[in-house]
């Protein structure tokens, strides 16, 4: 099966539709864990060992949002930018696989 015969098939429609829908449930999810005192597992662990006060990076989407916008604009903007860049590069990858085969 080439890259060139999945170009427009079915499945891949409904994958691009599913990742919207997640994009566009994102704010309602940050809403909800921000309702249900939700916290990542890795800043409990950080908690527990005494690094939460670390420097840490900033970075564009730091805290799942972008800056200036609202937190459900901003959460749902950074969802969108993250599931566009994460698929455009995977694509990218495997399109470079498909033409070393």
């Amino acid at each position: 099966m080439s890259a060139e015969s999945l170009r427009h098939s079915e499945w891949q429609r409904r994958s691009l539709v599913g990742l919207f829908g997640l994009a566009v449930l994102a704010p309602a999810f940050g809403w909800a864990a921000s309702k249900t005192g939700y916290a990542e597992p890795m800043e409990n662990a950080a908690e527990a060992v005494g690094a939460a006060s670390a420097p840490t990076t900033a970075s564009i989407l730091s805290g799942y949002t972008l800056p200036g916008a609202g937190p459900h604009v901003g959460t749902f903007g950074a969802a969108l930018l993250g599931t566009t860049l994460t698929l455009g590069l995977a694509v990218g990858f495997a399109r470079l696989l498909a033409k070393t085969e």
